[in-house]
C-alpha cells in the first residue's frame, strides 16, 4: 500500500486494518474508533459542562494516543500536546490546557463498557490546531502551534524520499510518540501508509534489532539510545532502516550500528519549529547534510542556516541557531555548531561545542556537556562528562581533583585559560529526556545546592 492516507479520514479505513500489533494483541481501525466515539461523549459532555477548549493528551499506549487526538479533532478543541507524561513535567505546563487525557482515563472507559460503534465526524486536517513544545535543550521549552495538515505535509515528504526504501516494513519505536519526531515516524507516517507499529512495552536498541531478525523492520531511535548499545554478532537479518533524530548522532554510534545492521543510520535534521531540514548518513566522512525536497535554505546574516517550507510559521524564512556551510547549489549544508551557545566567560568568547569536542577528544572522556553557571562570582564554565573506562579507573585512583586537573589543563592547552571549565560532574548518563534531547534544567540542577 503506497498511496497517502489523512488519518482524519480513518472513519473510512478498513475496520479490520491492524494499526497496532502488541505482543499478543492487535489493535485494529475498529478498535480505536471505538475508543474515539467513547472519548467524544466524554468530551462533549465537559464542553457542554464548561470551558474547556485546550485538552492535553499524556498517553503512553499509542493506539490510545491516537484515539484521544481524533476525538479533539472530532470535537473542534486545541489539541495540545505536553511531550511528557511525568507528574511533574505536566504539573509545569497545567496553565497550558484545560482537560488531560490520560492512560488512566483510557481504561477508566474500557472498563466502563463505553465503547461505541458510532460514527465518528472528523474536520479536514487543515482545521485541526495542535500546539507542541520544544525540547527544552537550550532553553525553557516553549509552545508552537501548528495544524495537522501540517503534519501530514511533512510526513508526506518523507514518503517521497524513503518511501519506496521501507514498503511493507513494521516500524519498531525506541523514542516515544509526545514529541513531533515520535509523531511523524512512530504514526503519521507509518499509518498513513499501510505499515503497523509494533508496540512492546519496553524497548531498546537492542531489543529492536532482535525484533528486525524476525521480519522486516524499520527501527525509529536517537542518538542518547543509540550510544547504550550493546555488544552484539552482526544481524541476519538486518533492519530495512535506521532512522535517529533529536541531535547529530556520534561517529562511532553509527560505524556500530553499520557494523551490526549493515548500513548506516539515516539521521534526520530539523526541530519542533521547521520540521525536517535535511537528512544525511556517516557512511562518509564529514558527509553533508541532504535539503528535504520543498524545503528552501539559505544563509541568515549571523551565519546562521535560514529554513522556509510549508510547514516554517507562516510559510516564511525562520532563522536557526545553527551555523552552517551551504554548496553552492543550495540542496546540501554542513553544521557548525549553535550560535547561542557561546558564553563570555572572564571576556572570552568560548564556544560551548567546541569545549565538548576538546573534552571528548580526551580519552577519558566519553560524551561532554559544557554549560554556563550562575555563581555568586560570576558565571562559570562548567562541564558534566561521562567517563570511558580509562577515565573511571583514574577517578578512583587518583580522585576527582586530580582527574578535573588533568582535563581542564588539556583544554586550557589546546584553546585558552577561559577555555577550562571550573566546575565538573561526572556522571554516569548526561540528563536528556525520552526523546535523547539534552536538559539545560536537568544539567543547571546538577550545580545547584
Amino acid at each position: 500500500m503506497n498511496s497517502f492516507r489523512s488519518l482524519c479520514d480513518l472513519p473510512n479505513w478498513p475496520k479490520d486494518e491492524v494499526l497496532f500489533q502488541g505482543s499478543a494483541v492487535a489493535t485494529t481501525v475498529a478498535d480505536v474508533l471505538g475508543l474515539t466515539r467513547a472519548l467524544v461523549v466524554e468530551l462533549a459532555e465537559r464542553k457542554r459542562r464548561g470551558d474547556v477548549r485546550r485538552i492535553a493528551i499524556a498517553c503512553e499506549d499509542p493506539s490510545a494516543f491516537l484515539a484521544s487526538l481524533l476525538a479533539c479533532f472530532a470535537c473542534r478543541v486545541t489539541t495540545i500536546l505536553p511531550g511528557v507524561t511525568s507528574p511533574g513535567g505536566l504539573t509545569n505546563r497545567a496553565d497550558q490546557f484545560d482537560h488531560l487525557i490520560t492512560d488512566t482515563e483510557i481504561a477508566r472507559l474500557f472498563s466502563a463498557a463505553q465503547i461505541s460503534d458510532g460514527a465518528v465526524d472528523l474536520p479536514e486536517a487543515a482545521e485541526c490546531n495542535l500546539v507542541f513544545f520544544t525540547s527544552g535543550s537550550t532553553a525553557a521549552p516553549q509552545p508552537i502551534p501548528k495544524s495537522w495538515r501540517q503534519i501530514e505535509a511533512e510526513a508526506e515528504t518523507l514518503q517521497q524520499q524513503f518511501g519506496s526504501d521501507v514498503a511493507g516494513a513494521r516500524v519498531v519505536a525506541t523514542v516515544p510518540h509526545h514529541h513531533i519526531y515520535g509523531i511523524l515516524f512512530n504514526l503519521v507516517w507509518p499509518l498513513a501508509t499501510g505499515r503497523a507499529l509494533f508496540v512492546p512495552r519496553q524497548i531498546s536498541v537492542d531489543a529492536a534489532l532482535d525484533h528486525a531478525e524476525q521480519c522486516p523492520t524499520v527501527i525509529v531511535s536517537c542518538p542518547a539510545h543509540m550510544m547504550r548499545l550493546g555488544s552484539r554478532p552482526v544481524s541476519e537479518r538486518a533492519p530495512v532502516m535506521v532512522f535517529s533524530s533529536g541531535a547529530p548522532l556520534m561517529a562511532d554510534s553509527a560505524r556500530a550500528m553499520a557494523q551490526i545492521s549493515g548500513s548506516f543510520p539515516v539521521e534526520v535534521y530539523g526541530s519542533t519549529e521547521t520540521g525536517g531540514i535535511g537528512f544525511r548518513t556517516q557512511a562518509v566522512s564529514d558527509q553533508k547534510w541532504t535539503v528535504f525536497p520543498g524545503v528552501d535554505v539559505r544563509y541568515a546574516s549571523s551565519g546562521c542556516l535560514a529554513v522556509r517550507s510549508a510547514v516554517t510559521p507562516g510559510a516564511d524564512w525562520f532563522e536557526t541557531s545553527d551555523l552552517c556551510t551551504l554548496s553552492p547549489d543550495g540542496l546540501r549544508f554542513q553544521l557548525g555548531g549553535r550560535n547561542d551557545r557561546v558564553l563570555k566567560i572572564e571576556g572570552v568568547r568560548v564556544s560551548l561545542p567546541r569545549i565538548e569536542a576538546l573534552a571528548q577528544a580526551n580519552s577519558c572522556v566519553l560524551e561532554a556537556a559544557a554549560l554556563g553557571v550562575d555563581t555568586d562570582k560570576g558565571q562559570k564554565l562548567a562541564m558534566v562528562a561521562t567517563l570511558t573506562p580509562e577515565g573511571e579507573q583514574l577517578l578512583q585512583s587518583k580522585g576527582k581533583f586530580r582527574l578535573e586537573r588533568v582535563l581542564s589543563t588539556a583544554i586550557r592547552t589546546a584553546e585558552n585559560a577561559a577555555s577550562a571549565p571550573k566546575l565538573w560532574r561526572f556522571v554516569r548518563e548526561i540528563p536528556t529526556n525520552e526523546r535523547g534531547k539534552r536538559q539545560a534544567a536537568a544539567l543547571a540542577a546538577l550545580f545547584s545546592g
